[in-house]
């Protein structure tokens, strides 16, 4: 790929980390550079799906018997303006495959919605995360054609296999950016000093539980910043899991 790395290539960040982005991600950059514009082709896709997430929007709170009005909500976002079509960030790419699939389960048509997540974690990961609350809304022979279709644009990367996804676990592992409740728990959890007590804890059951000894492996886990992940992640399930219980 070495020819390929030409241009603005030794000005990127970070050369040294694997591309956390996923496969359909990657197409819509070469999609964009393809018109040979620089960066501003890829914003120009961008904004354009960030209007076609609009009307679909729209769409969906009509059949809701909302007012369509409440785009306006988002339609005039600044925040989304300026890092849509300023900074060109990927989530209006993502967000209308999920709109997409949206629109699809109230119309009662599973296929479309489950190639329409599908699609919308092959952009962002995200989308994925909305697979658990909307399970009930799947077969699992729709799960299954959205994960055919995940699995076939990983395919012409199968080569690089485990080290395909290194640059997620670095990115997961060294950034923090808008913390937001993560750091509100982690801030709690440094002022309750947890990390002593629990690892008595553990120490406990290993001496007086028989085969306990693998318990071993949750020392890492006992520190604020993994237990804020593991508490935010709970919290998300629990979220979800609401979710899927009202549907």
């Amino acid at each position: 790929l070495s020819a390929l790395r030409v241009g603005r290539f030794g000005a990127l960040q970070h050369r040294d980390v694997r591309t956390i982005y996923p496969p359909l991600a990657q197409l819509l950059f070469a999609a964009g550079a393809a018109p040979g514009r620089g960066p501003v082709g890829p914003k120009l896709l961008l904004v354009a799906a960030d209007l076609l997430s609009i009307a679909l929007l729209a769409r969906i709170l009509s059949l809701r018997g909302r007012p369509t009005q409440r785009v306006l909500i988002y339609a005039w976002n600044p925040l989304a303006v300026i890092e849509i079509a300023w900074s060109g960030h990927l989530e209006p790419a993502g967000l209308l495959c999920l709109l997409g699939g949206a629109l699809a389960i109230i119309q009662r048509r599973p296929w479309r919605a489950s190639l329409g997540l599908a699609l919308g974690g092959l952009v962002k990961i995200a989308p994925w995360l909305m697979i658990l609350p909307l399970m009930r809304s799947f077969r699992p022979r729709h799960l299954a054609g959205g994960a055919l279709l995940v699995a076939a644009a990983y395919w012409p990367f199968r080569a690089a296999g485990p080290r395909l996804f290194d640059g997620l676990r670095v990115y997961a592992g060294r950034w923090e950016a808008n913390e937001s409740l993560f750091r509100i728990v982690e801030a709690i959890l440094k002022a309750l000093h947890p990390t002593a007590p629990l690892k008595a804890a553990v120490a406990f059951l290993q001496a007086h539980l028989p085969r306990s000894a693998g318990l071993a492996v949750i020392d890492a886990w006992l520190y604020p910043p993994t237990l804020s992940r593991l508490a935010c992640a709970l919290l998300l399930l629990a979220v979800a899991g609401l979710l899927w219980r009202r549907r």
